[in-house]
């Protein structure tokens, strides 16, 4: 599934929506995007996320839709796009890992414990 997953942006005309809201002082100071190039519908995440990721959609001749995720650092951010299933896939996934997977830390410091009794 991750052959759905494009990093990038190449898709037809969309109507423009601006950047989202947290990030209107830095879109001030950046170069405005190329035509070629349509802005997503950014949607708005919880406040424990804003600051971390975007979500979006964007509508082409080429994708219709597109959903469009960034992920934010110090170091900048990292942007990809694909069709809603391949990141509904990801979701899945992500879901399944979230549920199954142990905090190998707090394992080890509970053997450590019923060790030291």
């Amino acid at each position: 599934m991750t052959g759905h997953l494009r990093s990038g942006r190449k898709l037809g005309p969309a109507l423009a929506t601006g950047p989202p809201p947290h990030h209107a002082a830095a879109a001030a100071e950046e170069p405005p995007e190329s035509d070629d190039e349509p802005e997503p519908l950014w949607l708005k995440l919880p406040a424990e996320l804003a600051p971390y990721f975007d979500l979006g959609f964007v509508h082409s001749d080429l994708d219709c839709p597109a959903v469009v995720f960034r992920a934010m650092s110090g170091d900048g951010s990292v942007e990809i796009s694909g069709p809603p299933i391949a990141f509904l896939g990801l979701a899945e996934a992500i879901t399944a890992l979230c549920r199954s997977v142990p905090c190998i830390a707090h394992e080890a410091h509970e053997a450590f414990q019923r060790q030291a009794s």
